[in-house]
């Protein structure tokens, strides 16, 4: 009778969307975060012109850290709010339809 009784006095853990939206976010930023700097260089080695010569290395230094950063906010803003979007989405439809 006691055990029973602490456990409905314990409180219920979070309802189900909630730690897949967390989970969901924290892909999110975690991929952002790794493909952030790879963007960047893809981006510096395509714009071209010959002072943009020496391939992925040499823009990553002409780059650096600054550099690979840039534009992080936004991209966590933009890519944060799709990734997580569609993850609760697809777990939403998942168990919708009773997928396991």
């Amino acid at each position: 009778a006691l055990v029973d009784a602490a456990a409905r006095a314990a409180p219920s853990p979070l309802p189900r969307w909630a730690s897949t939206a967390g989970a969901a976010a924290a892909a999110a930023v975690l991929s952002t975060l790794a493909s952030q700097p790879g963007d960047a260089i893809l981006s510096e080695v395509s714009s071209g012109g010959a002072d943009h010569e020496g391939g992925v290395w040499a823009a990553a230094e002409r780059l650096g850290a600054d550099g690979l950063a840039r534009g992080l906010r936004a991209r966590l803003a933009q890519v944060g709010v799709i990734v997580t979007v569609q993850l609760v989405l697809y777990d939403t439809l998942k168990h919708a339809f009773g997928v396991p």
